[in-house]
């Protein structure tokens, strides 16, 4: 067999019948320290992908699902959540083709004027909130299905 070199923690990738090269794969500690990385050398986490990820069939997650925030806030302004994007088709009569249905999932910023409350100054508060817009008809379009805590009524959109 011949090899054209290997990388510490690289898992093998036979390319032909004859020759191994370093795969996308990475592991890095053993038993229960155990990490796997996809594109990444360094992961971090017990299953660490770097990039997008397709999951043919179904997924389930037995833990926390966490989508963070798009940046960290700073002292004068909040940053949302990764969106979470949920896919559906319908079938348009009016122009006899199915057309996608994509809503969107995400924790959103939202400035509150707490003067209503008794608070002179406004304050930052999040929630969650539904979008959806379809490929034929433009952009996505707010629902209004806000959960918030501390906005009653005087939110408006950052």
């Amino acid at each position: 067999m011949t090899t054209t070199g290997g990388t510490v923690n690289a898992i093998p990738l036979f390319t032909t019948a004859t020759n191994i090269q370093n795969s996308a794969i990475t592991q890095t500690g053993t038993g229960t320290t155990a990490k796997v990385g996809i594109d990444t050398t360094t992961p971090s986490t017990t299953f660490d992908v770097k990039g997008s990820a397709t999951i043919r069939g179904a997924a389930s997650v037995m833990g926390t699902l966490t989508l963070p925030a798009t940046s960290p806030a700073t002292a004068t302004k909040g940053t949302n959540s990764q969106p979470e994007s949920f896919a559906a088709s319908s079938f348009n009569s009016t122009i006899a083709t199915a057309v996608a249905q994509t809503f969107l999932w995400q924790a959103e910023l939202v400035l509150c004027s707490l003067l209503m409350q008794a608070q002179i100054t406004p304050s930052q508060d999040a929630y969650t909130n539904t979008l959806a817009g379809t490929t034929n008809y433009g952009t996505a379009v707010t629902l209004g299905l806000p959960v918030s805590e501390g906005c009653d009524g005087g939110c408006s959109s950052s």
